[in-house]
């Protein structure tokens, strides 16, 4: 387990700013959501055993809980009632938290990069169809691209592998780093990229020209989910008449995990550097010695 100490603490609050901003001008807003996420909830979207890396407690009643990782089922719970009653014309709805998140990694490592317990952005949005999630999904990703221009440190946008969250589209965000432990194929030319675990190709089928392999440590993911998880809880809207399940995207960006990223790109043997938009201070005065004589 680690500690954020004073000056790492300004860094992580100065990318918070910066996420706040962006998600902001998008018209998502900021909520937070319990830590504690019944189980039955990961049950109904058939997840509950398909994920190793879990925190399961019980309660004084023998109740089973998880330790949220990601929070799909608990903001699905919680507008299943809502959605229902809220109008059509707030739609799209854009729901975001940032909070601690917990899973129980095997084999911790990198500090904040393999931990049992990081700090992530989650955002969740809802749509009234796939057309319009679509829309939703291409702004999500233009502002994450704007937040990590502010940062300074270029990032790769990648199609990416949906792994056990799903989706029918989903890109990933990766910094260039030796530590890191994916690799993703990058065109050279017009910097077109996706996943080694999703590339069957040696060339980009955009301009043809060969791919070469980054080591990345990825930061972000976006997911376009469709209605994979708003069939099973019950996050539907009347429509003529019709109940109609929402078309859901969720979106991913691991604050101490961007933390850590940028120290170990920039930083030396002898020396922590962070981005001017991340220092925790612009400028800092040392004043000479003072010597006492008694």
């Amino acid at each position: 387990m680690y500690a954020m100490l004073p000056l790492g603490l300004r860094v992580l609050n100065k990318l918070t700013a910066i996420v706040d901003t962006e998600m902001e001008r998008i018209g998502a807003q900021k909520l937070l959501l319990p830590a504690l996420v019944p189980i039955h909830l990961w049950e109904e979207t058939n997840r509950l055993n398909n994920i190793t890396e879990l925190f399961k407690i019980k309660d004084r009643s023998q109740k089973d809980y998880i330790l949220g990782p990601t929070y799909e089922e608990t903001i699905c719970f919680m507008l299943s009632e809502a959605a229902k009653t809220i109008s059509i014309n707030v739609l799209p709805l854009k729901l975001y938290q940032i909070s601690n998140k917990w899973r129980d990694e095997i084999k911790p490592r990198h500090g904040f990069l393999k931990s049992r317990e990081f700090i992530m952005k989650d955002l969740y949005t809802f749509d009234i169809n796939l057309i319009s999630a679509q829309d939703t999904y291409a702004s999500v990703c233009e502002a994450y691209t704007k937040i990590f221009n502010k940062i300074g440190i270029k990032s790769i946008k990648a199609i990416g592998n949906p792994g056990l969250i799903g989706g029918s589209v989903t890109h990933e965000y990766h910094y260039a780093c030796n530590i890191g432990e994916d690799i993703v194929c990058v065109c050279s030319s017009c910097q077109h990229a996706i996943n080694k675990s999703m590339c069957k190709e040696t060339h980009c089928p955009y301009c043809k020209n060969a791919f070469h392999e980054e080591q990345t440590i990825e930061v972000g993911h976006a997911f376009l989910l469709d209605t994979k998880y708003t069939i099973p809880l019950n996050v539907t809207k009347q429509i003529n008449n019709i109940s109609t399940p929402l078309a859901m995207g969720c979106f991913g960006l691991g604050l101490t995990r961007i933390f850590t990223a940028i120290s170990e790109i920039l930083s030396t043997d002898k020396e922590l550097r962070w981005p001017k938009n991340l220092a925790p201070y612009t400028v800092c005065v040392i004043p000479p010695k003072v010597i006492y004589f008694v």
